[in-house]
């Protein structure tokens, strides 16, 4: 064959395998999804949780919010810690956390304010901030939530509603306090409930209101009324144990082991102020305490004895009690073809000081994870 002719027929063989080429690459272009080298990946629905601790408004919080403007929290471009999960900055993370004041009227904005915290509605701005363009969900079942009666419990509900911010656990009635919170999002539905250790129904004033007891009856019938509602994940924050105690009591673990073992997917425990043991339970995760996530309990406390539990602040050089350190998780909740999963939390932290928030010394950190480390429990 005349070289003229092999050297075109060459060039009509690679200009077929060429066009070939291209054409199969076109096609796979046109759906990203199919893995050409391989079988389709499993569809996936997948929500990330975010969960954090207690959050006060009232005492020294309001004071310097109405001294300084109620968007100080995070302003001059201060230190936002939940900046630090990339599903909160994309704007596509689910929050929860404890809110400790109701809103009042009379507010009680003074730097030793005692125990009663009732907030200035104004306070509302810092909920915004903290919730950016995520969708942040709070708890009402504390031993706060009365602080400004019936009349601070309708005036609460009134300013969460009006800033479009899911809440639950209280009411100014048995019903409305036990109506469970049901949030669509991504393709899965979690189902959320609320309890305090002094939970009950109450009339202040002639008004009525109430919150949720730690009953183990009402806890059940919930999680049967999520299992009804077709609820992937079953979350419940429970508002108990000791203050100032990193340890869990038996009760709270054989309470929450109960529970899992009735169907809950996650427990949340608030109420100690400080960060405490976390465990994993038939590969469910218990959280007995996140701490406090916006207080004015900035100087801590001495660790002295055995009253309270403490850390070593590595950047204050000395052991203290953490009630300055707010402890947050991010969980993954997947739903796939498969079933249901939650990921491991992935912790993340800060510092507070005077109501706004700082970095935490990375080796501080790891000390508090390890003092809080889980221990599996056998099935």
């Amino acid at each position: 064959m005349p070289l003229k002719i092999k050297l075109i027929f060459i060039s009509l063989v690679l200009f077929i395998f060429g066009t070939s080429l291209l054409a199969l690459q076109e096609k796979r272009d046109l759906n990203s999804d199919f893995n050409f080298f391989g079988p389709q990946k499993p569809s996936e629905n997948s929500i990330s949780l975010i969960v954090g601790g207690d959050i006060m408004l009232s005492r020294g919080i309001g004071r310097w919010a109405k001294r300084e403007g109620y968007d100080r929290t995070f302003a001059n471009s201060g230190f936002n810690p939940l900046t630090q999960f990339p599903s909160y900055n994309s704007g596509q993370a689910l929050m929860f956390f404890n809110l400790e004041s109701p809103f009042s009227p009379t507010d009680n904005d003074k730097a030793q304010g005692g125990f009663l915290f009732r907030a200035n509605s104004g306070n509302i701005q810092i909920l915004k901030d903290i919730r950016a363009n995520n969708t942040l969900l709070l708890s009402l079942a504390n031993n706060h939530t009365n602080n400004a009666g019936g009349q601070g419990i309708l005036f609460t509900k009134e300013t969460l509603k009006n800033a479009n911010i899911p809440n639950f656990g209280a009411g100014m009635d048995k019903d409305e306090a036990q109506t469970l919170l049901k949030v669509k999002k991504n393709g899965l539905n979690l189902c959320f409930q609320a309890y305090s250790y002094d939970g009950s129904f109450y009339t202040h004033n002639k008004i009525p209101f109430a919150r949720n007891p730690l009953d183990k009856d009402l806890l059940f019938s919930d999680l049967n009324k999520m299992e009804k509602l077709n609820c992937d994940f079953k979350i419940l924050s429970l508002h108990r144990g000791a203050e100032y105690k990193i340890k869990a009591n038996t009760r709270q673990k054989q309470l929450a082991h109960q529970l899992i073992d009735q169907g809950a997917d996650l427990i949340i425990g608030n109420h100690s102020h400080i960060p405490g043991e976390r465990e994993i339970y038939k590969d469910k995760v218990i959280f007995y305490s996140l701490g406090n996530f916006l207080f004015d309990q900035d100087r801590g406390k001495n660790a002295s004895g055995k009253t309270f539990d403490y850390i070593r602040d590595f950047d204050k050089k000395r052991l203290t009690v953490p009630t300055y350190i707010p402890l947050l998780a991010e969980l993954k909740l997947t739903k796939t073809s498969t079933g249901i999963h939650s990921s491991l939390p992935n912790f993340k932290s800060a510092e507070i000081k005077k109501g706004q928030f700082i970095p935490l010394n990375p080796q501080t950190l790891s000390g508090i994870l390890e003092k809080i480390s889980p221990k599996n429990i056998s099935q």
